[in-house]
């Protein structure tokens, strides 16, 4: 009877044929079936329930088990306590009005009402219910006691790593939530007025953050227009099951200290497949601050309101991530949580062992529901449009560098996009040819972001893209140094280095970010240190050991190796002073050593005395004199002599230039020299 009701018989065919195909032709097979189970409720007397109570939910459960269009996975969101009362209303969008007549529709909607009360009903049962979750593939859920005192108020924050903007998913996620909505005060987002939670409760406590900034938290200023007893983050890249907020604020209770979640899980969106951590090295461990850092997740944050405000009033507004950080280091005490059952949509941390792997049904089945395969997001695929631009009038690699570093969105993009950029510049400098590869890493050297004291939170949220991009270029300039001309390898390697000097001096958040993707890289090569010189080498100027061990940091080494054997192969007859000049100043910058190229470069250099220029001397002076570059003493020599009289001859030929060189010889410095 239930099935007709909810469905017809139509319905009732098809919702018993989807577990039972022996009685989808027979509606009466799923009669049968009901008036079997409420025949053996009413047979059993378990747990001391009214009779038809007990009926209810064992025919809930038995519609719900033999083919219910509701899944399993929806109603374990909707996770209540067995000892709550369970209450279901429909959306207001959908809720038949008393003046108009029941349409289709409506009736549809009040079938759906019932069916998830019947479901709902069958949730109270401790017996039925496990039995029919790990029917269907679900782990029971573990209820969380409530602490002595009842639950307390919460305020929580809805927010992303770079931006207080968030996606909408984020709403949906915390709506699923089973803490009590009479005990959330407020719920802080972006936007509040545009944004719309799943939930009528949660639509009503939406509040806008007290700061017009959309880049900077200021956490200060929030938690003194707060009203909750506790607060709590909330990250809209993540997914979690309807018990984490219960677990943190109450183990945040018992423990009297802050927590945070250590991630397990991590999903790709991209792929829709999820890798686990299998191992936390040892050094994170022993040292707590260092654990808290590496292994948890500053987006999780539970902790008391007043005490957390009595240490924010010295931090500075920040980026939200790099915020809680810094609040983090002043916590006396925190708490990491292992046993949360969640999962983060970021990238997993560079030092932690990752394996392939599944997790429970019921987290795996929130997390793909929040990412869809294919699906993209306004708030994050806002560079789409750009790519497809790019892609429909293939600008030279240059302009599309500059055309996708000056776009503005409110998130940082997602890892398929990401990768589309990657390709799109690889594939543009393929169709351009080596000719392209320094004025690409010339559009990336002149990004505003660079610029010390100057980059914003906007450029935070870009820079990955730039990443992305000289990623790009220096995987191109490797895979194809054979293809470069003399005058291209020169460039390009000189611009290389200035670039990855410009980098390692940018600000700290563009460094932070930067630092966390090459650990990342090279800490999947396997390597265990960067392969370049070590420091203070005897009879090396210091600083080249700095620059060395910042072009192995950046992955440039074997890039610039490779274009210096590619210089090797050029005919001597083609080699020019301004090529060869720039490439043995960029490999004596990087501490790439070739000896049978220096002494090509010596010779080609002497041979060409008569067109080098005071750019050309500074440039070579610099790699034989300070860097240490040239090594055969001959040559050396030779060299040295060479550049002398081509000084004399500049000096003879421009008057200025001779009395430049008198002044600075006659400096006290100089003579004491």
């Amino acid at each position: 009877s239930v099935f007709f009701w909810l469905g017809g018989r139509a319905g009732a065919q098809r919702l018993c044929g989807r577990f039972l195909p022996a009685v989808a032709e027979s509606p009466r097979g799923a009669k049968s079936c009901l008036v079997q189970a409420r025949l053996r409720s009413r047979a059993s007397k378990m747990g001391g329930l009214p009779g038809r109570r007990r009926q209810l939910r064992m025919l809930a459960a038995a519609t719900c088990f033999f083919g219910s269009m509701l899944s399993a996975s929806t109603l374990y969101r909707r996770t209540y306590s067995p000892s709550s009362s369970v209450s279901f209303s429909l959306p207001a969008a959908i809720r038949p009005k008393s003046n108009q007549a029941p349409s289709r529709q409506s009736v549809a909607s009040r079938r759906h009402a019932a069916a998830s009360r019947l479901l709902a009903a069958a949730r109270g049962d401790r017996i039925s219910w496990p039995l029919l979750m790990r029917a269907q593939g679900y782990a029971p859920s573990p209820q969380v006691a409530e602490p002595p005192g009842g639950w307390p108020t919460l305020s929580i924050f809805v927010l992303s790593s770079g931006s207080k903007q968030s996606r909408p998913e984020a709403l949906k996620q915390l709506a699923a939530q089973d803490y009590p909505v009479d005990k959330i005060n407020e719920v802080i987002v972006s936007k509040a007025a545009s944004q719309t939670a799943s939930s009528e409760d949660i639509q009503k406590l939406l509040r806008d953050f007290r700061c017009t900034s959309d880049d900077n938290l200021n956490l200060g200023a929030e938690l003194a227009g707060c009203t909750g007893q506790m607060v709590a983050l909330w990250g809209d890249a993540q997914v979690s099951v309807p018990q984490r907020l219960r677990a943190q604020v109450a183990k945040s209770i018992t423990a009297k200290a802050a927590t945070l979640l250590q991630p397990t899980w991590f999903f790709d969106r991209a792929s829709q497949e999820f890798q686990k951590v299998t191992e936390w090295p040892d050094s994170m461990l022993q040292d707590e601050a260092r654990k808290i850092f590496v292994c948890a997740d500053a987006l999780t944050l539970c902790a008391d309101r007043a005490s957390l405000a009595k240490l924010v009033a010295d931090v500075q507004p920040d980026l939200p991530e790099n915020e809680v950080k810094e609040v983090l280091l002043k916590l006396p005490q925190r708490r990491l949580i292992e046993d949360v059952s969640w999962a983060s949509a970021r990238s997993p941390p560079v030092v932690a062992r990752m394996a392939s792997g599944e997790p429970g049904k019921d987290l795996a089945v929130l997390a793909k529901e929040a990412w869809p395969e294919g699906t993209q997001d306004d708030t994050v695929t806002s560079l789409e449009p750009v790519i497809k631009n790019i892609e429909k009038f293939k600008p030279k690699p240059a302009d599309a560098i500059e055309e996708l570093l000056a776009h503005k969105s409110e998130q940082a993009p997602d890892e398929v996009t990401l990768r589309k950029v990657k390709v799109l510049i690889e594939d543009s400098l393929k169709r351009n040819g080596p000719g392209s590869a320094a004025g690409a890493v010339k559009a990336l050297n002149d990004w505003k972001g660079l610029v010390i004291g100057k980059s914003t939170g906007q450029d935070a949220r870009t820079f990955p893209v730039f990443i992305e991009a000289f990623s790009a270029i220096r995987k191109y300039c490797l895979d194809y140094s054979d293809d470069f001309e003399i005058d291209h390898i020169g460039s390009t390697a000189e611009r290389l280095v200035v670039l990855a000097k410009t980098m390692w001096a940018a600000d700290a958040r563009i460094t932070d970010a930067m630092s966390m993707f090459f650990m990342k890289e090279l800490y999947q090569s396997g390597e265990d240190k960067p392969p370049s010189r070590e420091l203070g080498k005897q009879g090396q100027n210091p600083d080249t050991g700095t620059v060395s061990h910042i072009v192995a940091n950046l992955g440039l080494t074997k890039t610039l190796r490779e274009l210096a054997y590619a210089a090797l192969d050029v005919p001597n007859e083609l080699i020019n002073p301004d090529a060869m000049s720039s490439l043995v100043w960029a490999l004596g910058e990087a501490g790439v050593e070739n000896g049978p190229l220096s002494i090509k470069a010596a010779k080609t250099l002497i041979q060409s005395v008569d067109k080098l220029t005071p750019v050309h001397i500074g440039k070579i002076f610099v790699a034989m004199h300070e860097r240490k570059w040239f090594r055969d003493e001959d040559a050396i020599a030779y060299l040295t002599q060479t550049l002398m009289a081509r000084i004399k001859d500049l000096k003879e030929q421009d008057p200025g230039l001779a009395k430049i060189l008198a002044e600075k010889t006659e400096t006290p410095e100089t003579v004491n020299q």
